[in-house]
């Protein structure tokens, strides 16, 4: 996953359960890693003052997918996680990079 500076996003060979379209958005499984897609789009940042977190908006080109990225930052490392199915459900698909190398892009 790239989050670029000019607020654009764009991921790569992850699987289509992951940007889910609305029919399908509560019925993940098991992640089909024989079947992934690119995408790219936008992306805008906020911070959720009740719940005390920082997130990430996407919103991907030809894809019908609009959700929040949930950020963490622990020692050295920064995660993304992605909700899979419910986001009640606690299961997640996390990108994670070393702190010194977020900064790079």
């Amino acid at each position: 996953m790239d989050l670029n500076e000019d607020m654009s996003i764009e991921i790569t060979n992850v699987p289509r359960e992951v940007i889910p379209d609305y029919a399908s958005l509560f019925s993940v499984d098991e992640l089909d890693w024989t079947d992934t897609l690119n995408a790219s789009g936008s992306w805008s940042s906020g911070f959720n003052e009740s719940a005390n977190y920082s997130y990430i908006s996407a919103d991907f080109i030809d894809l019908i997918a609009l959700f929040k990225l949930y950020t963490e930052e622990e020692g050295s490392k920064i995660s993304i996680y992605i909700p899979i199915g419910d986001p009640d459900s606690g299961v997640f698909f996390r990108f994670t990079r070393a702190a010194s190398q977020a900064s790079s892009g």
